[in-house]
């Protein structure tokens, strides 16, 4: 009963991504796709042929780079070099298919001989001859020997004979350490030359109760299940564009016939040009809106094999293979998801039209004058899509209220962590700069008189203070703040944001008299670049950010509900607003360089890619409004200030 149900669920629903058909033989690449192995061989074939010496070759469906493991043998024989998914081999096909696997030893020697039985002990599949010689040899004469029926119709069997996930490495060395520095599962060889300066090393099967609580591996098939979703969702709305394209070009073909008797020869003509055009347009529109949907296609049969096979590891495989299985496929939703978010932000809309002015229509005017052919090509996003949130797997917060000596109300505006495990905290209110320790007890102060807008580090003992009309230096030693330097923000109106690059660059942002902009200023307080975008209106609250290579800005806009990525040249990359983000204020970037943006009237923090798309969204309820963020020095936990609040929150993300 076990086995009917195992092929049962399974039946019909992996399919080989490249011919869309029922595996035969089915090759697992490293990067887990599997893949028929003619199909996989006529992929590598194809590549040759086009004049190229092969070492390596890229996978059909996320281009990493695979190497068969003997790359001195002809690359005809390449395909038969991966090894087979005896998981999706068992749960596709028929009963004759199942049974169908050749012998491993004739393999290697490129001869093709039948298997006929599998040896538990070794667990290789060998035809009649090799089973003889495995029989009466001394070392192997004692191995359990059973059928092919008899192990291919049992499913506990298909996943013994999977359990050795090998190192993609060292092919012939199993998995069997974890490394928590790196968080990577490897081989003994691996552990002794690539981790042994690690500290937190340890037996992979000691750790994976731990490893699986976190990984949540019924998270990531609903996450499959999510993509696969939108995936088709993305191929109906083409679907519809289609025939809303095909009767577009049929409501045009009937306007010119109503137009006919009035214009002759003249409508002759343009009814001709529009049938032909129109039709060359739909077809175009359609071959390239098949050619989507058939990618979005391919996408979704992957999916559902990388679902069928953690769905079959999951139920019959060992928690080994089920955390090595996981953890190779969340890097590929993760792929999968931000090709979705792409396409729908990206899609294109083709609409057809015919204009004419009435009063135009005269027999004695040519054709061309009384009407106008048009074509409009809209890029459209789809407001009306939700985002592809995918959830966060742990994340805590705690409040640590602050005793600072504030006459009014505080506003702590800014926070910025120093090396040393102390912070700055600034307060626009009472005009203050405050130093803690961490323990969140006040060391010192320092009083502004030029007003306190946003603060950042410099360098290990200097942070630079950003007020109305300057940007004043502080050096931070043995617990004082000691004023040091200024230098005038000439040229620059109300400034909302400041961060300093790696090579001593200053970064502002702020607002003129009509527009939003960022700035780049020496440290002498030379201007070296001033770029404006988005018309100003509504709140003009701004703050800025920089990645690690010091080559992207972001700068958000409280007024525009908006989050802007940069060039260094000026040239915006992307514009981030959602429904969900509202009053952007503080901008951080992790080591990661994914971007941090806090919802000061959402209350809550947007986690985006470099690019732009959204990865998470992480809900706060510790202050009315927060405003800033900061980062550790680990950058595994960020501090957040709110308006109105004399609380600090501690994120720490795992």
């Amino acid at each position: 009963m076990a086995t009917a149900s195992f092929l049962h669920v399974s039946e019909g629903k992996s399919c080989c991504p490249i011919c869309l058909g029922d595996f035969k033989l089915p090759r697992q690449l490293w990067c887990m796709h599997t893949f028929c192995q003619g199909c996989l061989q006529d992929f590598i074939n194809s590549k040759v042929a086009q004049g190229k010496e092969l070492t390596e070759f890229s996978c059909p469906i996320c281009r990493n780079v695979t190497r068969p493991s003997d790359k001195d043998k002809p690359t005809s024989v390449w395909a038969t070099l991966f090894p087979l998914n005896t998981v999706l081999q068992a749960i596709s096909g028929n009963a004759t298919a199942k049974v169908d696997q050749p012998c491993e030893a004739c393999n290697t020697r490129g001869v093709s001989s039948q298997g006929v039985g599998f040896c538990v002990d070794c667990k290789e599949v060998m035809c009649e001859t090799c089973e003889g010689v495995h029989r009466g040899l001394k070392l192997s004469r004692n191995h359990i020997i059973i059928t092919m029926e008899e192990f291919m119709n049992n499913p506990q069997n298909v996943m013994k004979f999977a359990e050795g996930f090998n190192c993609s490495e060292h092919a012939v060395k199993e998995i069997e350490f974890y490394c928590k520095d790196h968080k990577i599962a490897c081989c003994g060889t691996c552990c002794i030359v690539r981790h042994r300066n690690c500290c937190n090393v340890s037996e992979l099967k000691k750790e994976l109760s731990s490893l699986l609580r976190v990984m949540h591996p019924d998270s990531i098939i609903e996450q499959m299940k999510t993509l696969e979703a939108h995936l088709k969702k993305f191929t109906q709305i083409n679907e519809s564009n289609i025939s809303l394209l095909e009767s577009q070009v049929n409501n045009l073909t009937t306007q010119i016939s109503q137009l006919r008797k009035k214009l002759n020869d003249a409508l002759d003509e343009l009814e001709t040009k529009v049938k032909t055009e129109g039709n060359r347009i739909y077809k175009e529109e359609m071959m390239r809106k098949q050619k989507e949907n058939h990618e979005c296609e391919t996408i979704i049969s992957a999916i559902r094999n990388s679902h069928t096979h953690i769905e079959a590891v999951k139920k019959y495989g060992t928690d080994t293979q089920l955390f090595l299985t996981v953890e190779k496929m969340t890097s590929q939703v993760t792929s999968y998801r931000d090709h979705i978010r792409e396409k729908y932000q990206k899609t294109d809309i083709l609409t057809l039209q015919l204009e004419f002015d009435p009063q135009m229509l005269s027999l004695s005017q040519s054709g061309s004058e009384m009407l106008s052919w048009c074509v409009e090509k809209k890029l459209e996003k789809f407001l009306n899509c939700p985002d592809i949130i995918m959830p966060m797997r742990e994340y805590s917060e705690t409040a640590i209220k602050l005793k600072l000596p504030c006459i009014k109300e505080p506003f702590y505006n800014g926070v910025q962590c120093l090396p040393n495990s102390q912070f700055i905290i600034t307060d626009s209110i009472n005009e203050s700069v405050y130093l803690m320790d961490s323990s969140y007890n006040l060391v010192t102060s320092y009083a502004s008189n030029n007003g306190v807008r946003d603060i950042c580090l410099v360098n290990g003992n200097e942070v630079a203070l950003l007020q109305k009309n300057n940007i004043q230096f502080l050096s931070v030693r043995d617990g004082k703040i000691i004023p040091t330097r200024m230098i005038a923000t000439r040229g620059h109106y109300y400034c909302g944001g400041i961060v300093v690059s790696r090579n001593g660059d200053i970064f502002v942002s702020g607002r003129d008299d009509d527009y939003f902009y960022w700035s780049q200023i020496s440290l002498e307080g030379r201007d070296m670049s001033y770029h404006q975008f988005g018309k100003k209106t509504g709140t003009l609250n701004t703050n800025i950010a920089l990645d690690s290579s010091d080559s992207r800005v972001y700068v958000s806009v409280c007024g525009l509900n908006t989050l802007f990525g940069f060039s260094l040249d000026g040239s915006q990359n992307f514009a981030y607003s959602s429904e969900s983000l509202k009053g952007p204020r503080g901008v951080a970037v992790d080591i990661d360089d994914n971007v941090y943006i806090v919802g000061q009237d959402s209350k809550n923090i947007h986690q985006l890619s470099p690019s732009g798309c959204c990865l998470r969204i992480i809900s706060t309820d510790l202050h009315n409004k927060p405003v800033s963020i900061s980062f550790l020095t680990d950058y595994g936990r960020f501090y957040i200030t709110g308006w109105n609040s004399k609380r600090l929150g501690i994120f720490k993300l795992q």
